[in-house]
Protein backbone atom coordinates (compact mmCIF):
# COMPACT_ATOMS: atom_id res chain seq x y z
CA UNK A 1 0.00 0.00 0.00
CA UNK A 2 1.15 3.57 -0.70
CA UNK A 3 0.75 6.26 1.96
CA UNK A 4 0.34 10.01 1.49
CA UNK A 5 -0.16 13.18 3.48
CA UNK A 6 -2.68 15.34 1.63
CA UNK A 7 -3.28 19.00 2.36
CA UNK A 8 -6.70 20.18 1.22
CA UNK A 9 -8.68 23.40 1.23
CA UNK A 10 -12.19 23.99 2.57
CA UNK A 11 -14.72 25.63 0.26
CA UNK A 12 -17.36 28.22 1.11
CA UNK A 13 -19.96 25.53 1.78
CA UNK A 14 -17.55 23.53 4.03
CA UNK A 15 -16.73 20.94 1.40
CA UNK A 16 -13.20 19.61 1.17
CA UNK A 17 -11.32 20.59 -1.98
CA UNK A 18 -8.55 18.11 -2.69
CA UNK A 19 -5.58 18.60 -5.03
CA UNK A 20 -6.41 17.66 -8.62
CA UNK A 21 -3.62 15.05 -8.67
CA UNK A 22 -5.66 12.76 -6.40
CA UNK A 23 -9.00 13.28 -8.15
CA UNK A 24 -9.51 9.63 -9.20
CA UNK A 25 -7.76 8.05 -6.20
CA UNK A 26 -9.59 5.41 -4.18
CA UNK A 27 -8.42 5.52 -0.57
CA UNK A 28 -8.36 2.31 1.48
CA UNK A 29 -7.70 4.19 4.72
CA UNK A 30 -7.93 7.81 5.77
CA UNK A 31 -7.33 9.70 9.00
CA UNK A 32 -8.12 13.40 9.29
CA UNK A 33 -6.67 15.92 11.70
CA UNK A 34 -9.32 17.60 13.84
CA UNK A 35 -8.26 21.23 13.29
CA UNK A 36 -5.78 21.21 10.39
CA UNK A 37 -6.78 20.62 6.77
CA UNK A 38 -4.66 17.49 6.47
CA UNK A 39 -5.48 13.88 5.68
CA UNK A 40 -3.24 10.83 5.94
CA UNK A 41 -4.36 8.17 3.47
CA UNK A 42 -3.41 4.77 2.18
CA UNK A 43 -4.15 3.60 -1.35
CA UNK A 44 -3.18 0.87 -3.78
CA UNK A 45 -2.80 3.57 -6.44
CA UNK A 46 0.46 5.36 -7.12
CA UNK A 47 -0.05 9.11 -6.71
CA UNK A 48 2.36 11.77 -7.92
CA UNK A 49 3.86 13.49 -4.89
CA UNK A 50 4.41 17.22 -5.41
CA UNK A 51 6.08 17.69 -2.01
CA UNK A 52 3.65 20.47 -1.08
CA UNK A 53 0.00 19.32 -1.17
CA UNK A 54 0.62 15.60 -1.71
CA UNK A 55 3.56 14.10 0.18
CA UNK A 56 4.53 10.43 -0.02
CA UNK A 57 5.10 8.79 3.39
CA UNK A 58 6.71 5.63 4.69
CA UNK A 59 4.61 3.20 6.70
CA UNK A 60 6.35 4.23 9.94
CA UNK A 61 5.73 7.93 9.25
CA UNK A 62 2.10 7.14 8.51
CA UNK A 63 1.55 5.20 11.74
CA UNK A 64 3.16 7.97 13.78
CA UNK A 65 1.02 10.67 12.14
CA UNK A 66 -2.16 8.63 12.55
CA UNK A 67 -1.58 8.47 16.30
CA UNK A 68 -0.87 12.22 16.37
CA UNK A 69 -4.03 12.95 14.36
CA UNK A 70 -6.19 10.79 16.65
CA UNK A 71 -4.93 12.78 19.65
CA UNK A 72 -6.05 16.02 17.95
CA UNK A 73 -9.72 15.11 18.55
CA UNK A 74 -11.24 16.27 21.85
CA UNK A 75 -12.30 13.71 24.42
CA UNK A 76 -15.81 14.02 25.78
CA UNK A 77 -17.27 12.77 29.02
CA UNK A 78 -20.37 10.60 29.19
CA UNK A 79 -22.27 13.60 30.57
CA UNK A 80 -21.38 15.67 27.51
CA UNK A 81 -22.63 12.94 25.17
CA UNK A 82 -25.63 11.42 26.96
CA UNK A 83 -26.97 9.74 23.82
CA UNK A 84 -24.02 7.31 23.65
CA UNK A 85 -24.33 3.97 25.43
CA UNK A 86 -22.51 3.78 28.74
CA UNK A 87 -19.22 1.89 28.64
CA UNK A 88 -20.50 -0.94 30.84
CA UNK A 89 -23.91 -1.23 29.22
CA UNK A 90 -24.48 -4.14 26.93
CA UNK A 91 -25.82 -3.34 23.51
CA UNK A 92 -29.46 -4.08 23.33
CA UNK A 93 -30.92 -5.84 20.35
CA UNK A 94 -32.11 -3.44 17.68
CA UNK A 95 -34.87 -5.86 16.74
CA UNK A 96 -38.16 -4.96 18.41
CA UNK A 97 -39.98 -7.62 20.39
CA UNK A 98 -42.83 -9.18 18.54
CA UNK A 99 -46.27 -7.99 19.55
CA UNK A 100 -47.84 -11.26 18.46
CA UNK A 101 -48.81 -13.70 21.17
CA UNK A 102 -47.33 -17.18 21.04
CA UNK A 103 -49.81 -19.75 19.95
CA UNK A 104 -49.93 -23.04 21.71
CA UNK A 105 -49.89 -26.10 19.50
CA UNK A 106 -52.70 -28.58 19.83
CA UNK A 107 -51.64 -32.19 20.13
Amino acid sequence: MNYYKVIYAVGSNNERIYPSSIKETVWNTAQYHFTDNVMIGGTDDKVVSDGVEVIELTEDETLSLIEEFKKSYPEFTEEELPFLPKKNDELKSARPKSSMKKRSRKK
